[in-house]
C-alpha cells in the first residue's frame, strides 16, 4: 500500500495511489508565536507562554498545496475565519464525502470534525474515488442512508413502521446486499396534476434506503463529469441559479443587449418514459467498475418498464432519487456532445429543458438539426415538435416558469393562472377549518418567495387578496 507522509515526502511505491494516504500533522503550542515556522514543531514551549499562535499545520507544505491535496481524496480543510496565507491556522479536517468518517481512525470514526492532535498519525483511506459494494452494504452506510431517506417524512406512517425495529430491519438489509440476494419491491402508483398529469412511482421506504445508499456512493462519481451548464437535482444548480445563468447568457452573447442576438428552445417529449434502459446502463457501467454496484444498478433500472419498443424496455419512475441521477447522466452525453463536437458557448440545460443562444440564427437552426439527429441516433429520444421555439432574445425567453426579457422578468401566464387557481381552492378549504391560518401564510410566503425573482409585485397583490378573503372576513 502505498503511504505518502505529507511532511517528509517519503512514499513506499509498493501499491497504487488509490490505496490511502497517511498525513501528518504538525503543530506548535496554541499560546506560542515565535519559532511558528512551516517546519518547526515547537512542542517545548511553557503553558504560561503569552504570545498567541493556533498551531496543527502540514509540514513542509504550503496551503494551495495542502488544500489540493485534500480536495484529490474528498476532504476539506475547516478553520476560522482567518486568512486562507495563514495555512499554520488551520487545525481541524472534517469529512466532506457522505461514508467518509468509515475513512478514519477508530479515535475520529464517532467524530469526524474534532481537533487533531499535535504529532498525530491520521490515515485517510481513498474511498471518495473508488466506490465499493463492501462500504455501500455496510450497517453505517445504510444508517446514513436510512437518515437521509426519512428527511421531511418522519411522520410517515411506512417510516414509523420502519422505525419500530429499525435496527433489526438495517440488519437485515444489510445482510440482504451483502449475500447479493436483493430484489426491489413493488411500486405504488399515483397520479399528480400540476402543469400536466404525471403518474408517480413512490418505491417501499426499504428501497428508498438502497436508492440514497447507491446516489450517496456514485454520485460524486459522475459530478464532476457533468458539464457547469447542466442544472437541477445537483448542489447549487436549482432553478433560480439556472435563471440568472441564463440572464448572463443573454447579456453577454448581445453585447449588452447593442446587438441582435436568437435563442433556441428545445424541450424531449416524455423523458422519464423514453430512457432505454440498455443505453442507461451501459452510460453508468462507464464510470462505475465494481460488479457488485452494477448488478444492483440493473436490478434499480429493471424495477420499473413504462414501455417495451422492438423488444427494448424503456422509462424509468419519475419518484425515485435514482431516477433523478439516471436522466442528468444518460443526457450527459448530449451535453457533451453540444460542447466539445458542436462548440456551442452559450447552452443550458434544465433536465430535459434546452436553450441556447447565438447572434446567427441560421447557425441555431443547423444546431438544432444535429441535436435532433444526435437525440435520435444515439439516445433514442425525440424532441417535442411543439415546444420548439426558434425567435430573438428581445420576444423573451420562457424558460422555468419565467419570461426572461432583456432587461426585466416576468412570471408566465400560465403559471399565474394556475396559481390563483390554487389559492382559490385553498382559501374554500380554510373556510371550511381543514386548514390553519399559519398554513395559509406560509402558502402565501411560498408564492412570494418565488414571484421575488420577477417584476411581480401587482400580481403578488392579487394573490394576497385571494388568499385572505375569507381570513378578513
Amino acid at each position: 500500500m502505498l503511504l505518502s507522509y505529507i511532511g517528509d515526502r517519503k512514499q513506499d511505491n509498493t501499491a497504487d495511489k488509490t490505496d490511502c494516504v497517511l498525513a501528518f500533522l504538525r503543530g506548535g503550542n496554541w499560546n506560542n508565536d515565535t519559532n511558528a515556522g512551516v517546519e518547526t514543531l515547537n512542542l517545548n514551549n511553557a503553558p504560561g507562554n503569552t504570545n498567541n499562535n493556533i498551531g496543527f499545520r502540514c509540514a513542509r507544505y504550503s496551503y494551495a498545496n495542502i488544500y489540493a491535496w485534500l480536495t484529490r481524496y474528498g476532504l476539506t480543510m475547516c478553520h476560522s475565519s482567518v486568512s486562507k496565507n495563514d495555512y499554520w491556522r488551520y487545525s481541524v479536517l472534517r469529512v466532506r464525502g457522505v461514508y467518509a468518517p468509515l475513512s478514519f481512525l477508530t479515535c475520529l470514526r464517532k467524530n469526524p470534525s474534532r481537533h487533531v492532535c499535535v504529532g498525530e498519525w491520521v490515515l485517510l483511506l481513498h474511498t471518495m474515488n473508488t466506490p465499493t459494494y463492501k462500504t455501500l452494504s455496510s450497517f453505517e452506510h445504510l444508517y446514513y442512508a436510512y437518515r437521509r431517506a426519512r428527511k421531511l417524512r418522519k411522520s410517515k406512517r411506512c417510516v414509523l413502521l420502519y422505525e419500530k425495529n429499525l435496527e433489526r430491519n438495517l440488519g437485515t438489509l444489510s445482510y440482504i446486499l451483502r449475500n447479493k440476494i436483493y430484489t426491489h419491491g413493488p411500486y405504488r402508483e399515483f397520479v399528480v396534476r400540476d402543469s400536466k398529469k404525471r403518474r408517480i412511482k413512490a418505491a417501499p421506504f426499504r428501497d428508498r434506503i438502497v436508492h440514497h445508499a447507491v446516489c450517496a456512493l456514485i454520485e460524486p462519481l459522475f459530478e464532476k463529469r457533468f458539464i457547469y451548464d447542466s442544472y437541477v437535482c445537483r448542489k447549487k444548480k436549482g432553478t433560480h441559479r439556472a435563471v440568472k445563468r441564463l440572464r448572463t447568457f443573454m447579456y453577454s452573447v448581445s453585447c449588452g443587449y447593442t446587438r441582435p442576438a436568437y435563442y433556441v428552445r428545445l424541450d424531449v417529449s416524455k423523458y422519464f418514459k423514453s430512457i432505454d434502459h440498455d443505453i442507461l446502463f451501459s452510460l453508468l457501467c462507464r464510470v462505475v467498475d465494481d460488479k457488485d454496484i452494477r448488478s444492483l444498478l440493473r436490478e434499480i433500472i429493471r424495477s420499473s418498464c413504462d414501455s417495451c419498443v422492438e423488444g427494448r424496455k424503456k422509462g424509468i419512475p419519475i419518484g425515485n432519487l435514482t431516477s433523478q441521477l439516471f436522466a442528468n447522466v444518460y443526457l450527459n452525453e448530449l451535453d457533451h456532445y453540444i460542447k466539445e463536437q458542436l462548440h456551442v458557448r452559450y447552452y443550458i440545460r434544465y433536465m430535459d429543458d434546452i436553450v441556447m443562444c447565438d447572434t446567427d440564427k441560421m447557425k441555431l437552426t443547423t444546431l438544432r438539426l444535429s441535436i435532433v439527429r444526435f437525440l435520435s441516433e444515439t439516445l433514442l429520444l425525440s424532441v417535442h415538435p411543439g415546444k420548439i421555439i426558434s425567435a430573438p432574445i428581445e420576444t423573451g425567453i420562457p424558460f422555468l416558469g419565467y419570461i426572461l426579457f432583456p432587461r426585466y422578468t416576468r412570471l408566465r401566464g400560465a403559471t399565474v393562472k394556475r396559481c390563483m387557481k390554487r389559492m382559490k381552492r385553498y382559501n374554500h378549504i380554510y373556510a371550511r377549518g381543514k386548514i390553519s391560518l399559519t398554513y395559509m401564510q406560509s402558502l402565501f410566503a411560498s408564492w412570494r418567495g418565488y414571484a421575488h425573482h420577477a417584476q411581480a409585485w401587482n400580481i403578488s397583490q392579487k394573490v394576497k387578496n385571494i388568499l385572505y378573503t375569507r381570513i378578513g372576513d
